[in-house]
């Protein structure tokens, strides 16, 4: 990390790569702060979609009409 503008940066060639991404965790002793993931990565965006949940819920046996959980 480098001081920028008076903020920590990351700065790498590593981490300008457009395909990885980073989770920030502040440790301190034996616990660490919420993770934050930071990342310019955009493949993940073609998973988010309606035909996307389909084709997931279809490998699956389809959707079902209703959204709630019916006990067996």
């Amino acid at each position: 990390m480098t001081a920028v503008d008076g903020r920590l940066a990351l700065v790498s060639d590593e981490f300008a790569d457009d395909m990885k991404g980073w989770a920030l965790v502040k440790v301190m002793d034996d616990r660490c702060s919420r993770q934050t993931i930071v990342t310019r990565c955009t493949l993940y965006q073609r998973y988010m979609t309606e035909d996307a949940l389909e084709v997931a819920a279809d490998s699956y046996g389809g959707l079902t009409d209703t959204p709630y959980l019916s006990p067996r």
